[in-house]
């Protein structure tokens, strides 16, 4: 078994808090790294997809930063928008979850 498999029994399953942290966590990182790569892929610097969306290189990497929490709605569809991209947002109803189990 994996160290993370082992770390997500020992201290997350079954804990709804902990069960939501690392869901969010997981979308987070899920966005950061879509944002990065859709870069990176555009043959993109900070400073020239800054340059594109009216705003700096330093608001870039911050929305690239899976640990900052300054994201802001606003941002990104600049930021996607000067990739070319529109950004979606679908709102989808949680899984229930009984016990650790998805019911």
């Amino acid at each position: 078994m994996q160290a993370s498999a082992i770390a997500y029994e020992v201290f997350v399953r079954g804990d709804p808090e902990s069960e939501a942290q690392l869901a969010e966590d997981r979308r987070k990182l899920q966005l950061v790294s879509a944002l990065r790569e859709l870069r990176e892929n555009a043959g993109l610097t900070h400073a020239e997809l800054a340059k594109r969306a009216g705003t700096t290189a330093a608001v870039i990497a911050k929305l690239e930063d899976p640990d900052d929490d300054s994201h802001s709605l606003e941002k990104l569809e600049r930021i996607v928008s000067a990739l070319g991209m529109q950004l979606e947002i679908k709102i989808v109803k949680k899984h229930a979850r009984k016990n650790g189990v998805l019911v």
